[in-house]
């Protein structure tokens, strides 16, 4: 048989008591004192958790369509104060995107994206002050607020390419130091 039998495979399920914060998007559980962390060591698994009654069990699968055999993970737990220094370590041991630089870095931290879907002509502006003043210095913006559908032909909403054109020049470092006037 050329395919493996599994669709997926549950590659670890580690249980954790909860504790006061938990962040989905490191899929990791941390107070003042400890940080217990289920990290991925490719970009193949599926890290993910799963709520309990007073804990929250932290899962990472392997999937047949993305990579079944090789896939991995790693258990993170230590102090809290040493969490970001472990989470680099394995970010260089397993070649990485460099998560923990990033974070630690004050220019780049203020470099996330302010990500909409339900931008249109008549709420574009509102959004590029939304950004402006939350200190974005980009936008991602869904494709379906550049375009829009007229029977089968895609075309674009002119004004707000015209808008994020001229968007390119206003979303500069200089300018996201200062906030906005509100209006």
């Amino acid at each position: 048989m050329d395919m493996p039998p599994a669709l997926s495979f549950r590659i670890a399920a580690i249980p954790v008591k909860t504790r006061e914060n938990f962040g989905e998007w490191l899929n990791v559980m941390w107070d003042a004192t400890a940080a217990v962390c289920l990290l991925a060591t490719s970009p193949h698994a599926e890290i993910d958790s799963e709520r309990g009654r007073g804990y929250r069990v932290l899962t990472a699968d392997a999937h047949r369509d993305i990579l079944l055999e090789g896939c991995g993970c790693a258990l993170i737990a230590s102090a809290q104060k040493d969490f970001l220094d472990a989470v680099e370590a394995l970010e260089i041991d397993y070649g990485l995107p460099r998560g923990v630089a990033s974070r630690r870095d004050k220019n780049k931290i203020n470099a996330s994206m302010y990500w909409a879907h339900d931008v249109h002509p008549d709420t574009v502006d509102k959004h590029i002050e939304y950004a402006k003043r939350a200190g974005f210095r980009m936008m991602l913006l869904y494709y379906s607020c550049c375009f829009k559908s007229a029977s089968a032909k895609i075309t674009p909403y002119t004004s707000i390419r015209a808008r994020t054109r001229s968007l390119r020049s206003s979303l500069t470092i200089s300018s996201v130091k200062k906030p906005l006037a509100a209006h």
